[in-house]
């Protein structure tokens, strides 16, 4: 019977990030088969500067001559193992020549779960020292872990796998499972396969894979054309129309100001007395974003002002620590209402509470001539690149309407 061609390789390699107190670094081997690779230690040290990067040492001592006499036995007997497997299995990856080189480890296999864990775990001892954007990683880690679970339950009825079984086949299934998942939009998708990713990149740290998985895997998230915004007219049908219910013209109220602050649900929900400070006799809002743990300094408009003091007509002799709307609810509760408040208002859109923070960036302050990088302070931005997409959405949306503006002319001076 004809055997199916296999690719080998093997490459030795020191790891610097991990040298010792003595200036040392350890050696690693790394074994690619067919697509598939692992990286393990070969037991033994040296100093980076008698290490040649083609993967032998450099200087011809008693000492490296031991060494060198070590990795040519562990290549002839590599070659060996290749020869036999190729003849004994019908496929054959990284693992089973590690296993074969190394025999049975006593050393535990490394499970994902467990990296999910030690990884969440981490983001709890971060946020109680104080660290802001964590509990919302948490969180997401969490939903990852969640969503993962039940991919591997769906497909090998089990709750847990080895990290060296997973690979790029396993990362694409699992793409495959969200996508078909109807309660998970595509951000939420691509922040659940991050998380795993981040996961990953744990794991070939800690020198149990060799790579990432998900190298040359695209997880960019939409950006314009999933940013939905209320135009001016729409702003103000919805500030115009009256609401039915109170609950209704309660959320109505909270939307409104995160319309005007920029601010996002967690961090209205959040929003306590302490949060506020008058400089100049104007109120601002400082904050930390949980989401991402950016400072954000807000000058409150009049209009959020207003609903302040509707809420809270005291708020200045409040206690620092109680919250201005302490009665708003989930985001899920918050949406559905906000689902109801787009049927009543007349508006077809589907608002969410981040088409609020959408609007603000665009409608409320790019589309008036607020300076980019001062909506991108307001807005808590990492970098302006964060802001700019919401300047081309208003660049479109000129052209759109000046385009408008050509046709009618054109047909006025025909």
């Amino acid at each position: 019977m004809k055997t199916k061609r296999s690719t080998f390789s093997l490459f030795f390699y020191i790891n610097k990030k991990r040298e010792d107190k003595e200036g040392q670094c350890p050696i690693f081997l790394r074994i690619s088969v067919n697509n598939t690779q692992t990286a393990v230690s070969i037991k033994r040290k040296i100093h980076a500067k008698d290490w040649d990067p083609k993967g032998f040492p450099k200087r011809n001592t008693s000492e490296t001559k031991d060494l060198n006499n070590y990795i040519n036995i562990l290549r002839n007997k590599l070659f060996t193992i290749q020869e036999e497997l190729v003849l004994k299995e019908d496929y054959i990856d990284a693992d089973m020549f590690r296993m074969a080189l190394f025999g049975t480890s006593n050393e535990t296999p490394v499970m994902v779960m467990s990296l999910y864990r030690e990884q969440m775990d981490k983001e709890l001892i971060l946020f109680s020292k104080g660290a802001k954007k964590t509990n919302s990683d948490y969180g997401h880690f969490k939903c990852s872990a969640r969503c993962l679970t039940g991919y591997l339950m769906e497909k090998w009825r089990v709750t847990d796998i080895m990290v060296r079984k997973i690979d790029k086949a396993f990362v694409m299934g699992f793409v495959e499972y969200l996508q078909l998942r109807p309660t998970l939009g595509y951000n939420r998708q691509v922040r659940m396969l991050e998380k795993l990713k981040n996961v990953l990149e744990r794991a070939v740290e800690k020198e149990v894979i060799a790579k990432n998985p998900f190298q040359r895997i695209d997880l960019r998230r939409e950006e314009e054309k999933g940013q939905v915004y209320l135009e001016e007219e729409e702003v103000q049908q919805f500030l115009k129309t009256s609401y039915s219910h109170k609950s209704l013209k309660d959320e109505s109220k909270y939307f409104s100001f995160s319309m005007y602050t920029g601010m996002a649900n967690i961090d209205v929900q959040n929003l306590t007395r302490g949060k506020l400070h008058k400089i100049n006799d104007q109120w601002w809002v400082q904050i930390y974003r949980e989401k991402s743990g950016e400072f954000s300094n807000i000058l409150l408009l009049p209009q959020a002002m207003d609903i302040i003091r509707l809420y809270q007509p005291n708020f200045e002799t409040m206690p620092l620590h109680e919250k201005i709307f302490p009665a708003v609810g989930s985001l899920v509760k918050r949406n559905l209402l906000l689902k109801e408040i787009a049927k009543e208002s007349g508006i077809h859109k589907k608002l969410t509470t981040h088409v609020a923070r959408h609007t603000f960036a665009t409608t409320i302050t790019l589309t008036n001539d607020v300076p980019l990088e001062t909506v991108g302070k307001m807005l808590g931005h990492k970098s302006v690149l964060m802001t700019q997409r919401y300047a081309r959405i208003v660049d479109n949306k000129i052209k759109k309407d000046m385009d408008g503006l050509s046709n009618k002319l054109s047909a006025i001076y025909q």
